[in-house]
């Protein structure tokens, strides 16, 4: 006897509060972008001795998985390092994305960091998103479509399902005086699922009053983990 097995079909609703952002930046599937310079890449042939990353079938289905997060607006970033002191400065065009900067970093004081050529700053997007069934997903970086390595995005697991911050972690070389800048809709970090799942996206533009409703904080410490704790608990009375 056979059994097939359906792959189930996870839906993500992604909002944001700003209309212009929804309009010119949506989140996408990553396999409706492709790298600005794929096209310029050469075909691999038999008589042809061109090899690519993009050649490596490793790195042909990482582009074709998951859903990307494209910048929203232009960000620049100036590293300044005197007398062993690091400053970073951040503009964000529109002014309207919290940048938090990650202090344990910066003075070596945390024996997890003391020995790391980064520094690290916490970005939030103007997006949040809710899934409707419990899977994890693999935040990473998205190299592979701007080959920008002034920053790395520190990878990381979520679950859109009991909270919804798409927050970004970025690790900024700290060991010389940089500028750099990410431009709009270049993208910055990749979603990928960790199951075999078919992906369904949708994106709404939502008052700022709903979107600050969803992640509220009710408590001071490890909150997505008592949130995920008292939602278990109270889906256990039900």
């Amino acid at each position: 006897m056979m059994f097939f097995h359906k792959t189930p079909t996870v839906v993500l609703d992604c909002f944001t509060p700003y209309s212009s952002v929804l309009d010119h930046f949506p989140i996408q599937l990553s396999d409706q972008i492709k790298p600005s310079f794929s096209k310029k890449i050469p075909t691999q042939t038999l008589e042809s001795s061109a090899v690519h990353p993009r050649h490596c079938p490793g790195m042909h289905d990482l582009i074709n998985r998951g859903l990307v997060l494209p910048t929203w607006a232009e960000i620049f970033f100036t590293v300044t390092v005197e007398n062993n002191n690091v400053n970073i400065d951040i503009q964000e065009k529109s002014g309207e994305t919290p940048i938090t900067p990650m202090n344990f970093a910066l003075d070596g004081s945390d024996p997890y960091f003391n020995k790391v050529d980064y520094v690290f700053e916490k970005i939030c997007p103007p997006w949040k998103i809710k899934a409707n069934s419990k899977v994890n997903f693999l935040q990473t970086n998205a190299l592979h479509y701007h080959m920008n390595v002034d920053f790395i995005v520190v990878s990381g697991v979520l679950d859109f399902y009991y909270q919804h911050s798409t927050s970004v972690i970025q690790a900024i070389n700290k060991s010389k005086n940089n500028k750099f800048s990410i431009i709009p809709g270049e993208p910055i970090c990749q979603f990928i699922p960790l199951e075999k799942i078919n992906l369904k996206l949708k994106n709404h533009c939502v008052s700022s009053e709903e979107f600050d409703k969803m992640d509220r904080e009710v408590t001071f410490i490890n909150n997505f983990v008592k949130l995920k704790e008292w939602s278990l608990k109270r889906s256990s009375y039900v």
